[in-house]
């Protein structure tokens, strides 16, 4: 979550390793790849979520197919 001021997120990203996230940028009008070191996402970061078992764990049967 990045903020061009104040608290409140104003811009998101999903992580995708190597210090890359992927966002939709509105000045670019496309969906892209920027590096978080780059100063203007370093100057607004406020925070990061983790998303994690959305919907639940398939790889395991459930016990109505056993």
């Amino acid at each position: 979550f990045f903020s061009s001021g104040g608290s409140r997120p104003t811009h998101v990203g999903i992580y995708i390793g190597n210090d890359k996230f992927l966002h939709a940028a509105r000045k670019a009008r496309q969906v892209m790849v920027s590096d978080l070191n780059k100063i203007w996402y370093t100057m607004r970061y406020i925070g990061a979520r983790r998303v994690a078992d959305l919907w639940g764990d398939e790889s395991e049967p459930s016990s109505d197919n056993q």
